[in-house]
């Protein structure tokens, strides 16, 4: 798994591969057209850990409203 990551004053590549299974990657629409998905860091850090988005089950959280510049 290749993972390009934006730090807001640049890019980083982070490269990780597998001795054994697979990565479960989130489906998308144009799943075959697809050269790359944009994922959250949450749902990045269970990819990486094994376990599967669609048995996650998530709770509804507060967000703040958007700051008027």
């Amino acid at each position: 798994m290749k993972v390009l990551f934006f730090t807001g004053d640049g890019l980083a590549i982070f490269y990780r591969r597998l001795e054994r299974g697979t990565f479960e990657l989130p489906r998308t629409a144009a799943d075959a057209n697809t050269a790359g998905v944009e994922i959250k860091l949450s749902d990045l850090s269970l990819i990486l850990e094994g376990i599967e988005l669609a048995s996650v089950k998530r709770r509804k959280r507060w967000h703040s409203a958007a700051v008027p510049a």
